[in-house]
């Protein structure tokens, strides 16, 4: 009887192995199956928000792009009423003096604008001049001799521009 006993532990305990083994076995690939799925939706959600964060963006550059479309219409109309209205007083006046198509709002800023213009000229006298050495058309008294003259009115013209700029509250330019 006793060994009836063990016969019967030992076929018990065998079958309930064997039935743990297929349940893990099947339950393994559930729970495998199921980790894959949990993956695959973070991965989704992941995607998802990127998505999100992607359209967000998009609509926001849509607005600025929206905004500088309309700033740019505003700014294009301003110039062809500008251009309309200079066209209309140049077939009046038959003048094509480019002067007269800017005109500094007081004189003040005439005379910045003025001694800007003398500012760059000077440059562009000085660059050539030096050019010119190079290329041996005039000799290195002369180039001085014109570079010192040139320098002092664009230093005039300069300090007189940031006297104006000061006055009319504007930054000064500083070389």
């Amino acid at each position: 009887m006793e060994m009836f006993r063990h016969l019967h532990q030992f076929l018990i305990t065998a079958i309930e192995e064997r039935i743990a083994n297929r349940l893990k076995q099947k339950l393994g690939k559930v729970i495998d199956d199921s980790q894959r799925l949990d993956v695959c939706i973070n991965e989704m959600r992941l995607g998802q928000k990127q998505l999100r964060d992607f359209n967000d963006k998009a609509d926001r550059d849509q607005r600025d792009l929206d905004l500088q479309l309309a700033v740019y219409k505003e700014r294009k109309q301003e110039l062809v009423e500008s251009l309309e209205k200079y066209s209309q007083r140049s077939a009046k006046a038959d003048n094509d003096d480019i002067d007269t198509c800017i005109e500094p709002v007081t004189p003040l800023h005439r005379q910045i604008f003025e001694n800007y213009a003398i500012d760059l000229t000077m440059d562009d006298l000085i660059y050539h001049l030096t050019d010119a050495l190079k290329r041996r058309v005039i000799s290195l008294q002369l180039f001085l001799t014109y570079v010192r003259q040139f320098s002092r009115k664009k230093f005039v013209a300069i300090v007189t521009m940031n006297k104006g700029r000061e006055r009319a509250g504007l930054p000064q330019i500083t070389e």
